[in-house]
Order: structure tokens, then sequence, then C-alpha cells
């Protein structure tokens, strides 16, 4: 099933100065195209749901925030990806996320997510509960908020 809400487009809320030698944003789509190819299986077709590229932890250089799927033949799985800039290479903590997603965007270092999931008499076609979900990187793993 693929998540058919809008998404939204790269944001930079890093600071000019500090943002000089991090993340452009061509520089940001061409690391998802590379991450999400190397994620495709024979079953698994993986494919971006949102993007920003926001300074989570006031450091000065951006981090990129991304909300993707892998569609299988029948099922998906959808996950949040945060790519940090380590200099000559970039590392990534993933969380998966429940339902279908949409990245709401991010404010103070903390990532919203809306995560629409099955009601108790939902058909498997129409989840119909709505909810906001918090996360937040520590530095070193994504975590939900309460």
């Amino acid at each position: 099933m693929r998540n058919k809400l809008s998404v939204p487009l790269f944001v930079l809320a890093a600071a000019a100065a500090g943002a000089a030698q991090a993340f452009t944003a061509p520089e940001g789509d061409a690391l998802i195209k590379h991450f999400l190819a190397s994620k495709k299986t024979p079953d698994l077709d993986p494919s971006e749901l949102g993007k920003a590229l926001v300074d989570l932890n006031g450091d000065g250089k951006p981090e990129l925030v991304l909300v993707w799927v892998q569609l299988g033949p029948t099922y998906f799985y959808n996950h949040l990806t945060v790519f940090i800039d380590e200099g000559r290479k970039y590392r990534t903590l993933t969380t998966p996320l429940a339902g279908e997603v949409r990245l709401l965007g991010v404010k103070g270092g903390v990532i919203l997510i809306e995560e629409k999931t099955l009601g108790p008499k939902d058909p498997r076609c129409c989840p119909s509960v709505v909810r906001q979900v918090k996360y937040r990187w520590d530095g070193k793993r994504i975590q939900k908020l309460p």
C-alpha cells in the first residue's frame, strides 16, 4: 500500500554560516538515491515518502531526515532514517514506523510523523486511526517521544 499523502520538500533550517561544509540539497538527493538503491531486492522496492534537511542537534550542521517505504508484493514497511555527516562518510540510523506515514516536519530537533493505522473495525484497505508521533535523535539513536 503506497502513501498517497503529499510529502514535504527539503527545508534548510541550519544557519547559513554553520552549514557551509555540510549537506546541500543536491547532495542529499544523491545520497537518498544511493541509499534506497542499496535497499532494493527482488521482492522489495524502496521509495521516498518525505525528507528534510535540518539541524537536529544544534551544532550548526544539518542532518538529513528521510521517511521511506519498502514496498513488497502484498505488504510494506515504513522507516525513519537520519543521515549524520561525519566528514568523509555518513552514518545512518533507522527505526521502523507503523501504518501509513508521512513526514509533517521537524521543529526544535523533534521529527513529527503522522501515522495512520487500522482501527478495530477497519478493513485492511482503509486505516482510520490518525495520530502524530514525535521522534528525536539523541546523538546515538532515534527515540520515540511520549
